[in-house]
């Protein structure tokens, strides 16, 4: 009977363990990763399909990855570094989701792959399956 109580409360044990690891492995996914100061990368998980991209940031916001404002729904700072109206820097999103983007618009480069303009601001930009979206800050010309 000791035996049995010993055995029961192992397995509580090894279980109680296993699901400790199990959930923080996924807390610890890199979410938004930082290139340079001119370039932030967010890497949304799946449970994020769906939502924008503005309440992407805004959840990675309050787990203190990133730091951003929006004005007029225009993204005008990252990471404290604002955009520049005088010599016309501004911070420019852009995606790997095809059905979103126009390289004719724009384009970014990251890792060796070219990303095209998104097609619409963060607030109304969704999020699809397996794609990345770039915060760049760059010099536009009108």
């Amino acid at each position: 009977m000791k035996t049995r109580k010993i055995l029961v409360l192992a397995l509580v044990l090894v279980l109680a363990v296993l699901t400790l690891f199990a959930c923080n492995a996924k807390e610890k996914e890199p979410l938004v990763l930082t290139d340079s100061e001119n370039l932030v990368v967010l890497q949304p998980t799946s449970e994020y399909v769906g939502k924008t991209v503005l309440e992407f940031m805004n959840i990675v916001k309050e787990k203190g990855e990133i730091d951003f404002v929006v004005e007029n729904g225009m993204v005008t700072s990252v990471n404290g570094k604002e955009q520049s109206y005088a010599d016309n820097n501004y911070w420019m999103i852009y995606t790997s989701d095809e059905s979103h983007s126009n390289t004719a618009w724009g384009t970014a480069e990251y890792k060796g792959k070219v990303y095209g303009s998104a097609d619409k601001g963060v607030s109304e930009l969704p999020i699809a399956e397996n794609c990345i979206y770039i915060l760049a800050y760059q010099h536009v010309e009108f």
